[in-house]
């Protein structure tokens, strides 16, 4: 993935989120007969769920590292039976 196509899925991701939080609050305003809070998303609540997201990700590239680290490597170059033919037996 690109850098652009990166920031364009943070992007899109953040205003998912942004979305989700609107509509929670709105929901807990409407229930307490207080003023439509559809434009509004408190910054602390923002904040929580931007850290929620990026300890799940830190989490996610360390499980792949590891997995990356345990698997053997196998060479790809000009040794490399990969794809090779099989062999012809006489």
């Amino acid at each position: 993935m690109t850098c652009a196509a990166g920031a364009v899925a943070q992007l899109a991701e953040l205003d998912s989120i942004a979305r989700d939080l609107a509509q929670r609050n709105r929901n807990a305003h409407y229930a307490e007969g207080g003023p439509d809070p559809a434009r509004f998303v408190p910054a602390e609540a923002l904040q929580a769920a931007l850290t929620e997201r990026n300890a799940k990700a830190q989490a996610d590239d360390g499980f792949v590292r590891a997995s990356l680290r345990a698997r053997p490597r196998t060479p790809q170059g000009c040794g490399s039976t990969r794809n090779a033919a099989p062999k012809k037996r006489p």
